[in-house]
């Protein structure tokens, strides 16, 4: 006979708010029949007391709500006979709250109810009455490989170590992105994953099913403890216990040391760089017995990071199953030092402002952090007076010196020129997508070495964009913005980390000299070659005398024995400003056809054609509306392009209405638009 006592469980409905205190707002009906209210900011909404803060300038309106305390009540009751159970011990009664994100003081019949040491109950058992556990995990070896690099002349951020993961003795290139949390009204959204997620440690422990998604389809998670951007006072004994009985939680309740996915854990989110740039700590100082000397110096965090931290991960998952890193970025002496560790590289966008171009050359051994920050969609936006400096506008940009610079890296690339809100937008994303193409093709290129120097070791271990998701409705960083619409930089990194890639680096000789003789480049040339696996081969090198302005756009097309495409890639002159797309017609033609897949889905298939180069043809986003990786592409002659788009409804058929504005007929670049037909 099972000796487990008997669970029962009550759904807590008809919950009534009210602010305090002088609350001007009587109590509400929360109209939900949600069984824990989570957000107080949603239920206003649903009461019609406040408009949502996400459109236009709501925001400002609503300041007032979290001044505010917010207390919620409700009545339930518990049979009789059920009672009389628990009070003889056959019987146990639990009160589950989840989903409260925030402090909270929870009273039952006027009773507040403490524990000074609460044991938090999460759902991992099979069966009301936890008869029976599954615990679903799977096993792999993981190891972070620091190798020593011989300096190179040839090779500016040559020496130092790598910076790469190996899971089951594979060498693994990292491409993925950073996750902030997916809506700051959390019950909203669903989570949402990538080639490599790096849980930011300013945001939050995210979710069972986030962690699910990542194991089942293979997913590596970088997490990072929820530290960040300063320094925490470790030297306070009752902090310091509360945060490690945190990372224990978890680590074991939470049962992320049972999560294959779960690749690394950091210590924090650029509070080195706090530390070196404002603390002026002593890197070279003995901790003393018990971290003392750290605790009483300008870094106290600094015990937590390197000593308590990696003593409580080791003992509970073993050093050789999860990899610990103190912080991120994190090289030892100097969290900017590019040849260890991992880096934030912001240069481009951030600090000296450098080009995009210039991306492979900034990179470190491993970049969890870089990005650009541009226009969201219209649907993102929301603004009433579609103009890139209304007022509205300005309210949804939150970055510091945004307008300064986007303009200026706009004007450094594109011959500028827009005459709607639309365009601006357009311009921007294809900005973007360009700088984040740069970035994944140049240190993927670096990740089987250097190929023009030859160079055989691994220069660079992976790269994580900032960041794959939006907060809110934000002109940000984001691939995809807020209401989960993706814009053109995320086709190009999947284009970018194709299982076979392939991408074209112009250099200039300093030693040039005119010799008297022209050179001929045949229009097409073809050449056969065996790719190495995991790595990266030169394919061709070869040598031409530019014009001036430059205006040789290089193609490379990658095909199978059988002449399937595997792969393209155009290399244009830079920048793009130089290169005059309107100096004639291009010739684009579009023709569209409809199959119906095994799942009974509609694909349509749009194959578009040129007779002189396009750049980036671009299919606008709409709901109902899924499109293939190739969207956003370049497009040569001799070379059409097919994108497939998924459509959600059966009966919704599609067509393309070709579409220039003004702008875009100047500078050549191609916006289709696609339009939905009804039943």
């Amino acid at each position: 006979m099972s000796n487990h006592r008997a669970t029962k469980s009550v759904a807590l409905t008809r919950f009534t708010f009210q602010s305090h205190p002088d609350s001007d707002i009587d109590s509400y009906l929360v109209p939900t029949e949600t069984v824990i209210p989570t957000n107080v900011h949603l239920d206003l909404i649903k009461s019609g007391l406040i408009s949502d803060p996400h459109t236009g300038v709501n925001e400002r309106d609503v300041q007032w709500v979290h001044d505010r305390d917010w207390s919620y009540k409700t009545h339930f009751e518990v049979e009789e006979g059920w009672r009389d159970d628990v009070f003889a011990g056959r019987a146990i009664m639990e009160l589950v709250c989840e989903g409260l994100d925030t402090f909270g003081v929870i009273r039952i019949n006027s009773q507040e109810i403490k524990r000074q040491n609460p044991e938090l109950w999460y759902p991992t058992g099979y069966g009301a009455q936890n008869l029976y556990t599954v615990i679903k995990t799977g096993f792999r070896h993981v190891e972070l490989v620091q190798d020593h690099l011989d300096s190179s002349p040839l090779n500016p951020v040559s020496g130092g170590r790598s910076f790469y993961f190996e899971i089951n003795h594979i060498p693994i290139f990292v491409g993925g992105s950073n996750w902030i949390p997916a809506d700051s009204f959390l019950p909203r959204i669903s989570s949402g994953n990538q080639n490599m997620i790096r849980v930011w440690g300013g945001g939050i422990y995210e979710s069972d099913d986030f962690y699910d998604i990542c194991d089942e389809l293979g997913i590596l998670v970088w997490q990072d403890v929820c530290l960040a951007c300063g320094d925490y006072p470790a030297n306070i004994l009752e902090w310091e216990k509360s945060i490690e009985a945190e990372l224990r939680h978890q680590i074991t309740d939470r049962g992320l040391v049972n999560r294959p996915s779960l690749t690394i854990w950091a210590g924090s989110n650029e509070d080195y760089q706090v530390a070196e740039e404002e603390l002026g700590y002593d890197q070279g100082e003995d901790p003393g017995k018990d971290g003392e000397n750290w605790k009483k110096g300008s870094f106290p965090s600094r015990w937590l990071y390197e000593r308590s931290f990696p003593r409580i991960i080791g003992e509970y998952t073993g050093m050789r199953r999860i990899v610990y890193w103190p912080g991120s970025p994190w090289g030892g002496e100097d969290s900017t030092d590019r040849t260890i560790g991992d880096v934030h590289e912001w240069n481009v966008w951030g600090g000296i402002g450098a080009p995009y171009q210039r991306y492979n050359q900034l990179g470190g051994r491993f970049n969890s952090e870089f990005g650009c920050d541009f226009i969201s969609g219209i649907s993102a936006s929301k603004d009433p007076e579609f103009h890139p400096q209304s007022f509205s506008s300005e309210h949804h940009q939150r970055a510091h010196s945004f307008e300064k610079r986007f303009m200026a890296y706009l004007g450094e690339n594109f011959r500028v020129s827009f005459n709607t809100y639309e365009e601006y937008v357009h311009l921007s994303q294809l900005l973007q997508s360009e700088a984040m193409g740069y970035a994944y093709r140049g240190w993927r290129r670096l990740w089987g070495g250097n190929p023009t120097t030859k160079e055989k070791r691994r220069l660079c271990g992976g790269a994580l964009v900032w960041q794959l998701n939006d907060v809110w409705p934000v002109t940000s960083w984001a691939l995809v913005d807020y209401f989960l619409r993706p814009k053109p930089a995320l086709y190009a990194i999947a284009r970018a980390l194709e299982e076979v890639a392939v991408g074209i680096e112009r250099t200039t000789s300093p030693d040039l000299k005119p010799n008297g003789k022209r050179l001929f480049l045949k229009p097409k040339k073809s050449d056969s070659a065996s790719i190495a696996s995991n790595g990266t081969t030169a394919i061709w090198q070869g040598d031409f005398v530019e014009a001036t302005p430059p205006t040789c756009a290089v193609h490379v097309t990658v095909v199978d024995v059988g002449g399937n495409t595997i792969v393209r890639h155009t290399d244009w002159p830079q920048p793009l400003k130089h290169y005059d797309f309107a100096a004639s017609d291009r010739g684009v033609e579009v023709t569209t056809t409809y199959v119906e897949d095994f799942h009974g889905s509609l694909i349509g298939k749009i194959k578009v054609g040129v007779k002189k180069p396009v750049k980036g043809f671009w299919m606008n986003v709409v709901d109902g509306v899924i499109w293939g990786r190739e969207n956003g592409s370049d497009i040569c002659p001799g070379d059409p392009v097919t994108i497939e788009a998924k459509l959600d409804d059966k009966n919704m058929v599609g067509k393309s209405r070709k579409k220039k504005w003004a702008e875009v007929k100047e500078a050549g670049f191609w916006y289709y638009r696609f339009s939905g037909m009804g039943k």
